[in-house]
């Protein structure tokens, strides 16, 4: 695999396979974005840092003071010719990975790197992933409008959440519309598996197990016909972590141009004697209130269904949306028809849930 000196770096410093020294950890994406930020302002590139001493280095933390001002860790100087030393292993990896059917793009691909996430990220509160895994042709997410599919992964009580996703898939890849869907259990495998029996594309961010979901006769039977790009941004090896299921979620909004609740809930907790929602829990509630704030898509929220989830019902009430009835869709003549029949609901303030006390009779 032929990388760039910047790409190398990139990759040695930010990923985070080939890691075998106890204690060292790769740099987050926001420290790497500082980082990157303090060479720009120097006119250096991440290629420098092969001939910088550990003094160069602190300086120039020292002298970008204002851009790490928010980093608890900051042990740049040792941390980072530490990082650059594992170029080896890196190496040894890669081409492992690359014999499993896995690639890896950086930050600092501008050719393959998809521009709609670098656009999308920013102009948002998200520092841009430094090193994304994939298997597939990455260079669809570019080449394809998406409409991203989020809910939950229990629907037992639900069946008009299957009905709802199966025809609003439907609808989408008849307009060319590919899906983008977390590839978990629940609403995102019914989305995938509706637009491979329509014949759409899907782009799959997971979380974790990128080499084991690949090895699956279907899944890779998608890639190889070109129907399917799967995205991680941990090690292609990692285990189910709920910071790296969360965290995925911003490649799901990223890659759409729209993205559809299907079903949400939320947990609560007690503030100064009132019930009220707890903003930083429950993963496509938070993933959709980060994808409004930040802009990474327009939000379609499923409603008026005799099992419609209450965090559906908050959704609507608190962010900038587009409702959709299940009767929407048995009226659309296809997605596009569907999008110009509804107008975004605008919120006037952004409203934050956890200062509302709610009265729940669940």
């Amino acid at each position: 695999m032929e990388l760039s000196d910047n790409e190398l770096v990139t990759l040695l410093l930010c990923s985070d396979i080939a890691l075998n020294e106890s204690g060292l950890y790769p740099l987050t994406d926001a420290a790497y974005s500082c980082f990157a930020k303090a060479l720009f302002k120097s006119n250096l590139e991440p290629a420098n840092l092969f001939s910088m001493s550990e003094n160069s280095i602190y300086d120039l933390v020292n002298q970008n003071k204002e851009l790490f001002s928010k980093l608890k860790n900051k042990d740049f100087e040792t941390r980072i010719p530490a990082l650059l030393k594992r170029h080896t292993q890196l190496y040894i990896q890669l081409s492992k990975l690359q014999n499993e059917g896995v690639r890896v793009v950086t930050r600092a691909n501008k050719e393959l790197y998809p521009s709609k996430l670098r656009n999308k990220f920013s102009k948002s509160s998200f520092a841009l992933p430094s090193v994304i895994y994939y298997s597939g042709n990455i260079q669809n997410i570019d080449n394809i409008d998406f409409l991203g599919v989020v809910g939950s992964r229990n629907i037992d009580d639900d069946s008009e959440s299957v009905s709802f996703t199966n025809k609003l898939v439907e609808l989408a890849v008849e307009n060319n519309y590919g899906i983008s869907s977390g590839g978990a259990k629940g609403i995102d495998t019914i989305s995938q598996v509706q637009a491979d029996k329509n014949g759409g594309f899907t782009v799959i961010s997971v979380s974790d197990s990128l080499t084991k979901k690949i090895n699956i006769k279907e899944v890779r039977e998608s890639i190889m016909d070109g129907r399917s790009v799967y995205l991680s941004l941990s090690s292609p090896y990692s285990r189910f972590s709920g910071i790296n299921a969360m965290n995925r979620n911003k490649l799901i909004y990223g890659c759409s141009n729209y993205t559809a609740v299907i079903t949400c809930s939320y947990q609560t907790k007690t503030v100064r004697g009132k019930t009220v929602i707890d903003m930083n829990k429950g993963g496509t509630w938070v993933g959709a209130h980060e994808c409004v704030k930040n802009e990474l898509s327009k939000l379609l929220v499923r409603s008026n269904g005799e099992y419609t989830s209450p965090g559906n019902d908050e959704l609507i009430k608190t962010v900038k949306c587009i409702e959709i009835k299940q009767s929407d869709l048995l009226c659309a003549k296809d997605f596009e028809s569907l999008l110009n029949s509804k107008s975004e609901k605008e919120i006037p303030v952004y409203k934050t849930p956890v200062q509302t006390e709610l009265n729940f009779g669940l």
